[in-house]
């Protein structure tokens, strides 16, 4: 029925999803219509890009104080909490980079300073990795962290165009 209605949508739906087949001809019978498609390469919206550079030195700073005012305020007790709630060590370590770390540590494979240190360390990788990401986008205006009054008049002057 819905190659009949939407030929485009049925070749991109598993045949044996009918949960989204359903779905699929659920919006044309709402719509009376085949959906538009848009166009991701011509977007509908202008958006001005700003990014705020900030040196590696304060960058590594910052990283740092925010890991441990996050162990300071418990994530370490929020991870223990979540094992002794059924959560394993192994579905830990599939969470994410802390929950990696912290299953370690409770796990008593690695020191509190182990922890910690490793913490930092994949912390300010994965920064680096965003800010890799980022850079790649040509349409981002970058401005110092200390610029406030020029990004501001950025802004305003894009908001009047």
């Amino acid at each position: 029925m819905l190659k009949k209605r939407d030929p485009r949508r049925a070749k991109s739906i598993d045949p044996h999803n009918k949960r989204r087949l359903v779905r699929a001809l659920e919006i044309t019978a709402a719509l009376g219509r085949v959906p538009k498609i848009m166009d991701v390469a011509h977007p509908y919206f202008d958006t001005l890009w700003i990014g705020i550079a900030t040196p590696p030195e304060v960058l590594e700073r910052k990283i740092r104080a925010r890991l441990l005012a996050r162990l300071r305020g418990g994530m370490v007790s929020e991870a223990r909490r979540l094992h002794r709630h059924g959560l394993s060590h192994k579905r830990m370590k599939q969470l994410g980079l802390e929950y990696r770390a912290l299953a370690r540590y409770l796990q008593g494979k690695i020191t509190r300073t182990e922890t910690i240190e490793e913490l930092n360390h994949d912390i300010r990788r994965y920064a680096k990795r965003q800010l890799a990401y980022w850079k790649r986008n040509r349409s981002i205006q970058w401005f110092d962290a200390t610029q406030k009054k020029e990004v501001i008049i950025r802004a305003k002057n894009w908001l009047r165009k």
